[in-house]
């Protein structure tokens, strides 16, 4: 063969090639968006079958994909409640009998996918805070389990979803309120700039009272400016539901102590137990708690003197310093009280604490 014709036939291939390569960069760069947008409908679509492999895999794939498919998920969530079909192929397929047509193109905004929805966002966490927005209307739904996971997977987006749960603690729907609630409750101090939107909702609504109570429970110190004028009004279920929400916290201010040693002898059962629940809270930092503790060995109320208990055996100090008001519940047999005085016995002995009262 002739040296020009193959150096022509070289640089023709070579030119073939490189045309190729160019090629099929355009076609990808051109028509791979709408390829992948293909595949996330298919994913999408897979959400709303009846068969739990297939769900299973289409949330690992979003639960893979992270920042890039909640767009997708989010888009989903805003679509209303049973929506008819967006595409020609789903408009084809409303001519087909019905139990094909839920195989193939299952009803699109139905509760249950949604909910399926939520639940991959919950997983997401953060990584789904740009849903935000198209959860909140969720908040709204009439389906409880929808409303319910809502709040939920807003709780656990984290601050990015503070903006969009201020309208819903406004808000006239009794059941977006509480959820809403539940939301800021999972954000912990984040929500702390929703307070003065929390307290709204509190002279609102009084059904959703005990669920702002655990909400101001998550936000000391945030919340002791708005604790502590509860706690001393005449309004009985008012000073309950601040005496509650001290009972939730992890860390009581000793400010608080004062307060809630005047308020023991209360003749309400329930706002007293919740009283002592909050002293137990506040004994690891106040010694004048600990001792109102051995006051309510006392009282006449025996859960109280169970969680008094409870809560002595972690301060073996105080405990071995008043073991006389303890022993006496040593003769109570087959009695939670004698069962509880043991494990104090137990702890001034060998100096351990167990566990914390639980409320």
């Amino acid at each position: 063969m002739r040296p020009q014709l193959k150096n022509r036939l070289l640089l023709f291939a070579g030119a073939m090639v490189l045309g190729a390569l160019v090629a099929w960069v355009f076609y990808v760069q051109a028509f791979g968006p709408i390829h992948q947008g293909k595949r996330m409908r298919v994913w999408v679509h897979q959400l709303h079958a009846e068969n739990q492999p297939q769900i299973t895999e289409a949330q690992n794939v979003f639960l893979s994909l992270r920042e890039a498919g909640v767009p997708w998920l989010a888009r989903e969530l805003e679509r209303g409640e049973g929506s008819g079909p967006t595409s020609w192929i789903e408009k084809a397929l409303t001519y087909f009998p019905r139990r094909l047509r839920s195989e193939w193109s299952p009803e699109l905004g139905s509760a249950p996918a949604k909910a399926r929805i939520l639940e991959t966002i919950v997983k997401l966490g953060p990584a789904a805070a740009s849903a935000a927005p198209a959860v909140a209307t969720c908040l709204y739904s009439r389906n409880y389990r929808l409303t319910s996971m809502a709040g939920e997977a807003l709780g656990s987006i984290g601050p990015a979803a503070v903006p969009v749960l201020r309208p819903a603690l406004h808000s006239t729907n009794h059941q977006a309120r509480v959820n809403a609630l539940n939301a800021a409750r999972l954000l912990h101090t984040n929500s702390a700039v929703l307070l003065p939107d929390i307290l709204a909702a509190y002279a609102i609504d009084s059904n959703v009272r005990p669920r702002v109570a655990l909400v101001l429970s998550t936000l000391s110190p945030h919340a002791d400016h708005v604790l502590l004028p509860l706690l001393t009004t005449n309004d009985v279920a008012v000073a309950a539901d601040a005496a509650y929400a001290l009972a939730h916290s992890r860390v009581v201010s000793s400010n608080f102590v004062p307060v809630l040693i005047d308020s023991r002898n209360h003749p309400d059962i329930k706002f007293r137990r919740y009283v002592y629940l909050a002293l137990c809270n506040a004994a690891a930092g106040s010694r004048p708690a600990r001792h109102a503790l051995l006051d309510g060995l006392e009282d006449p109320n025996v859960t109280i003197q169970l969680d008094c208990i409870h809560a002595l055996s972690m301060f073996p100090r105080e405990a071995g310093d008043n073991l006389d008001k303890i022993t006496p519940f040593l003769s109570l047999d087959n009695s939670p009280l004698q069962v509880a005085a043991l494990h104090v016995i137990r702890a001034i002995g060998t100096g351990a604490a167990p566990a914390r009262a639980k409320v």
